[in-house]
């Protein structure tokens, strides 16, 4: 496969990230994409690291649940503590740390 045909597929591919708004079609193409890049398919560092790159970004945007260090709420990615913001009592979507999106949910 040649450099130009690999590099428009990793291009298509981040674009079609970028495109999904349905929560469980994005945790499917990212699965896919780590995938390409953990499988050993040839491309140049340049090009996983483009890869490597769009997986961190839009994994960010995939609400994960908190986690509880000892009686505190916080991200599963960085491991700061979060909180509600506003006086209205709205969680936060985001980690304001690390930029995670944040599940408050209590379900499993």
């Amino acid at each position: 496969m040649s450099v130009s045909l690999i590099n428009g597929q990793i291009d298509d591919d981040v674009q079609k990230m970028l495109k999904v708004t349905n929560l469980d079609l994005l945790k499917e193409v990212v699965a896919e994409v780590r995938y390409k890049v953990r499988s050993g398919m040839p491309m140049l560092s340049n090009q996983r690291r483009k890869y490597i790159l769009a997986i961190k970004a839009i994994d960010k945007q995939i609400p994960k649940k908190l986690i509880c260090i000892e009686i505190e709420k916080c991200c599963p990615v960085c491991k700061e503590g979060v909180c509600f913001i506003g006086d209205d009592g709205n969680y936060g979507n985001y980690c304001s740390n690390c930029g995670q999106a944040l599940d408050w949910s209590d379900k499993e």
